[in-house]
């Protein structure tokens, strides 16, 4: 009886460690961004990238050629999905809070991008650049 709850405790164990690891694997790699972000506060996109749990999104801003950005999370095609402008400054990072995997997930894969803007009006383009992941630790 003791060799049997034994086993049972072990083979639970496994699984549940298993699982575990399984829940904690996201799409949080940092993956750099870069560009001119558009005068008069336009907006510049990142590449799309797999959303694949709850977690907010992450951004650094590494260089910024005036003030700093704002950044909000949008669904690949432009779609927002409730997501607050954060301002970040150079040498900063700021998770950023959405929903886009709880509202789109169930219908299969969700795709991501960043919004980024200038944090201020400017006249002429301004180049920024940092790395982002759309899903932290």
């Amino acid at each position: 009886m003791m060799k049997k709850l034994l086993s049972i405790f072990v083979v639970s164990a496994i699984i549940f460690l298993g699982l575990g690891g399984f829940v904690l694997a996201n799409n949080h790699t940092d993956t750099d961004w870069g560009g001119i972000l558009p005068r008069a506060q336009g907006n510049f996109y990142t590449e799309n990238r797999e959303k694949q749990d709850k977690t907010s999104a992450y951004i650094k801003l590494d260089y910024c050629g005036k003030g700093g950005i704002r950044s909000w999370v949008q669904m690949s095609d432009g779609t927002e999905v409730d997501s607050p402008k954060v301002n970040v400054l150079v040498g900063q990072s700021k998770k950023i809070s959405n929903y886009a995997y709880e509202k789109y997930a169930k219908y299969g894969k969700v795709y991501v991008r960043l919004a980024i803007e200038s944090n201020s009006f400017n006249l002429f383009q301004v180049e920024a650049g940092g790395v982002w992941s759309p899903d932290s630790v």
